[in-house]
């Protein structure tokens, strides 16, 4: 054999090397709420659920409206997944149910805003408005709790009056931290619903009142997550 034949086959075999390692590179993780985000995305989802283990999509939930043939739906989905995320998904898995009437269309201006945070005698006032309609949260003051945890409370009140479910959503921890020249206010909140849980968490630089910090980092958590079901506009 040839120096010349040599030298290639040598060159050869990192090349082989480095595609068998390539190949077995472990599967790529992700979060199913990242994956429902960016499906309710699609103009012809309403909302959508992601059940997962690990790195496997075992199941996805669709809602959707009746304008759109089901098979579209699933292959939009496919495309997504694959060119966003690099999964590859068996269209089996995929489960849509079409229904009229409802929208899950969340305008930026619909979203709740805060319109006040005021505290009196221990006791914090919050106003919520998202489109038309205003409510008002409230939450006192524990021996324990302290400004930012009652506020979370408050916006929690609020939130759960616009959602019409009383006792979704709970405070776990609050805490203020310094980063640098900067101070920030972390919120983590549960959502349990039926038998789902889900961990939220929200943030906000301190300007202002801390009262106010604090409403923004609650508002901050929920709105993640927050999809409001309206009745579609004949």
């Amino acid at each position: 054999m040839s120096n010349s034949a040599l030298k290639l086959k040598a060159q050869a075999t990192p090349l082989n090397s480095a595609a068998l390692k390539f190949e077995a590179l472990p599967p790529a993780y992700f979060f199913a709420p990242d994956l429902e985000r960016e499906i309710n995305r699609l103009e012809s989802v309403t909302a959508a659920k992601v059940l997962s283990i690990g790195s496997e999509i075992d199941e996805i939930h669709v809602l959707a409206p009746r304008s759109n043939p089901p098979k579209k739906i699933v292959r939009d989905i496919e495309s997504l997944l694959l060119v966003r995320f690099g999964i590859r998904i068996d269209h089996r898995c995929i489960s849509v149910v079409q229904v009229d009437g409802i929208q899950t269309t969340y305008a930026a201006h619909d979203r709740p805003r805060i319109e006040s945070v005021t505290q009196d005698d221990k006791i914090v006032r919050l106003t919520l408005a998202t489109g038309d309609k205003v409510v008002v949260g409230e939450a006192r003051r524990t021996e324990q709790g302290d400004e930012v945890q009652t506020t979370a409370r408050a916006v929690i009140h609020a939130i759960e009056q616009l959602l019409q479910t009383p006792g979704v959503l709970g405070v776990l921890h609050t805490n203020i931290i310094d980063m640098r020249e900067y101070r920030i206010v972390n919120v983590l909140l549960r959502w349990s619903f039926a038998d789902q849980h889900e961990l939220l968490v929200g943030a906000s630089l301190v300007s202002g009142e801390l009262i106010d910090t604090a409403a923004r980092a609650t508002l901050d958590a929920v709105n993640r997550r927050l999809v409001r079901f309206q009745a579609a506009k004949a």
